[in-house]
């Protein structure tokens, strides 16, 4: 399961959401949020470009996976059809015709 599937059964969502009223668990990631990789700096001598490239790379995938952790108690945003219109006003620019 990924997380649009997820995001898209309303029995996983409420599990979530239920979850993240949990104390416990509200304590946990508080911790998680304090324990940022970037929160271990890498020494100031011998560390070479790419041990930043690596740090800089497991940031990224720490916050993502934090944020994918919050949204798996969101659901899905409703998506709105679109209808489509060729008129000249609808150019996607703000200038007037």
């Amino acid at each position: 399961m990924n997380l649009n599937q997820w995001r898209s059964t309303p029995a996983a969502i409420e599990a979530a959401q239920k979850l993240k009223k949990n104390t416990t668990f509200k304590q946990m990631l508080e911790v998680l949020n304090k324990e940022l990789p970037t929160n271990r700096t890498l020494p100031l001598m011998g560390a070479k470009e790419p041990d930043f490239i690596y740090a800089y790379g497991v940031e990224v995938g720490y916050r993502n996976c934090l944020a994918v952790l919050d949204s798996m108690s969101e659901p899905m945003p409703e998506q709105k059809d679109v209808m489509p219109d060729f008129s000249p006003k609808n150019n996607n620019d703000d200038t007037e015709q």
